[in-house]
């Protein structure tokens, strides 16, 4: 029998591995690439401020409304299927934010990406949880957790490089090839189906209620931006205060709600019995720290 320290890591898993990461790299990597353009954003669309954030704020919305459903997603679907699904998406996001000429199309085009980002960074996650030798979990867990931590480490310094030299939307021209050449072959290639999908059923109250939290804490933390800078500025934060004090309500209602829900659920939506898990709670304060 093979002992567990001579296990060795599949060669189709690590090509999938690197296939989903990739995408899951770009999409978060051009994320806060845009953080760095906003001067540029601004001139070209002719937007203040306040209205240039919702480049990034609407991303991040879509995301954390798409990643809740990763757990019915990976059991309704195959994996193969949510792959291509993201592929698609996140090449459909690039080509609009490349002939995009107005601001309100820029947003559509981040919408878009954020749904394909939502999907491929915990879909990464799933294969390696489910396909990696055990003993080698940690250490794929770690080449997961690297590309989500090193993406918005080095993207202003990429996205300010590239804009230097280079129109903005080359970032997305940049992209699309790395997709096609890279992400997609290597996906349709290794990634493998190892256990059966099943006919998952959807809670739409858990859901809803998952998406209001995420999405109520997050807006109130860029309207809490918002109201920073206006103040710094001499303007009125009269309006981002109120919606921050109404995000941050909704928010943590809906939180609230969604873990009493969950709790008494036979299938919830997430299960958060993991929390309680002392590695776990570990993991969870260092992204907080991050």
């Amino acid at each position: 029998m093979t002992s567990t320290s001579q296990e060795r890591i599949p060669k189709r898993l690590i090509g999938a591995i690197v296939a989903v990461g990739s995408l899951a790299f770009i999409g978060i990597l051009t994320e806060t690439v845009m953080t760095v353009l906003f001067p540029e954003l601004m001139t070209e669309f002719g937007v203040n401020t306040a209205t240039v954030q919702w480049i990034t704020t609407v991303y991040l919305l879509v995301v954390a409304a798409t990643m809740p459903l990763s757990s019915f997603l990976n059991r309704r679907f195959r994996l193969k299927s949510l792959f291509i699904a993201a592929v698609v998406l996140a090449l459909t996001g690039s080509a609009i934010m490349i002939v995009g000429h107005t601001f309100p199309v820029i947003l559509l085009a981040r919408v878009i990406q954020g749904i394909g980002s939502g999907v491929a960074t915990p879909l990464m996650m799933n294969i390696i949880l489910e396909q990696s030798p055990r003993s080698k979990v940690g250490r794929l867990m770690g080449v997961g957790s690297l590309v989500i931590t090193v993406a918005p480490a080095i993207g202003p310094t990429v996205g300010g490089a590239v804009s230097s030299v280079l129109p903005w939307r080359a970032i997305f021209v940049i992209a699309i090839p790395i997709v096609l050449l890279v992400s997609l072959p290597l996906g349709l290639h290794c990634i493998e189906q190892k256990r059966p999908t099943e006919d998952a059923r959807l809670n739409p109250v858990q859901f809803v209620a998952i998406v209001l939290a995420l999405s109520g804490m997050i807006l109130a933390l860029n309207q809490m931006g918002v109201a920073v800078s206006a103040a710094v500025n001499g303007s009125s934060a009269t309006r981002p205060v109120i919606i921050t004090v109404v995000s941050l309500v909704v928010g943590v209602g809906s939180l609230v709600f969604f873990g009493w829900s969950s709790s008494r659920s036979f299938s919830p939506l997430i299960r958060l019995g993991w929390l309680r898990d002392r590695v776990v709670q570990l993991h969870l304060l260092a992204y907080l720290i991050l």
